[in-house]
């Protein structure tokens, strides 16, 4: 039987550090201290690959609110250190657990998945639940997050244009500017996106100040796929 697993991987500096606090969290696993939650982990250990650097290997397929108690945990241990990191966490019923835009059931047109970098990654997806759905025109719904290798993902209504998509990401920005998270967004469409005069001078301002920071990714699936 395939395993399931949530692999970490840190951004430095701070790695050598962040990989201590981990190894001790794995002791946690022996003493049974938060036990409750960690004996649905049946290990931990680091992970020897480009991937992660660090593995937990889940007893049965986790739900969505173990995912969220990992987070909170690690969230809270990592931030003794300076690194960052990502989560992703891969499960045998991708179909099912995992939002797949490719798959026949995916009936939306258009999405935009988040990937976040905590620390404080648990109260970025917390403030993104609170302050982003249904106060953003154009936008239908959020998904909460995510098992596989997005955290978060919202649905449009209809196609947007670049515009649309940069001006979620200043409502995106202020509100996780002060939580201390660093996140790339990528927008899937089914359909080509549409432009509108005032993208050509945004576009000009991004040309001019360099890649923003954070940064997005916008991919358009061929027509064909109507």
């Amino acid at each position: 039987m395939e395993k399931s697993m949530s692999l970490i991987k840190l951004y430095g500096p701070g790695i050598p550090f962040a990989l201590r606090i981990l190894e001790h969290f794995k002791a946690e696993l022996v003493t049974g201290k938060n036990s409750e939650f960690l004996s649905k982990i049946s290990q931990a250990h680091p992970y020897i690959g480009e991937e992660a650097d660090y593995e937990f290997v889940w007893k049965n397929v986790p739900e969505t609110l173990d995912i969220l108690s990992l987070i909170e945990i690690l969230d809270e241990k990592i931030a003794e250190s300076e690194a960052k990191y990502s989560i992703t966490t891969k499960v045998p019923e991708e179909d099912i657990l995992i939002y797949n835009f490719d798959s026949p059931k995916v009936k939306g047109v258009a999405y935009t998945f988040f990937r976040i970098h905590g620390p404080s990654l648990s109260k970025a997806i917390n403030i993104l639940n609170k302050e982003i759905t249904n106060k953003i025109p154009g936008i239908q719904l959020s998904k909460g997050i995510l098992l596989g290798k997005y955290d978060y993902v919202i649905e449009w209504l209809r196609i947007p244009t670049v515009s649309d998509i940069i001006g979620l990401l200043e409502r995106i920005d202020s509100v996780l500017k002060d939580t201390g998270v660093t996140y790339n967004v990528t927008t899937k469409s089914k359909l080509k996106l549409h432009t509108d005069p005032l993208d050509k001078k945004q576009e000009k301002q991004i040309m001019e100040i360099g890649a923003p920071s954070p940064s997005f990714t916008i991919e358009t699936g061929s027509e064909n796929n109507k």
